[in-house]
């Protein structure tokens, strides 16, 4: 099938390290932009984290406040809507 434009610069997400413990840095594609990110939990509790944007593309997520486990990222974009999966150790 075709793959559109935005289809390819949507999926163009970087999250690391993985797992971590300190900061997450959340990266996607130059051309597209970060809006805005949710942290959650699995049961869908938003969690309250510290962001700090780099630039447009890039916000590095401070979670050495938040408790182990594993917590899911939704991003909202420029192209659109992205979740992803993180652990926290």
């Amino acid at each position: 099938g075709c793959v559109s434009v935005e289809e390819n610069v949507l999926n163009q997400l970087t999250v690391s390290p993985k797992p971590s413990s300190d900061y997450i840095e959340v990266r996607v594609n130059e051309n597209n932009s970060i809006q805005n990110i949710q942290v959650m939990s699995l049961d869908g509790k938003v969690v309250s984290v510290e962001q700090n944007v780099v630039d447009n593309a890039t916000i590095k997520i401070d979670v050495s406040s938040v408790a182990k486990g594993t917590y899911l990222i939704q991003l909202s974009t420029e192209y659109g809507f992205l979740t992803r999966k993180i652990v926290v150790q």
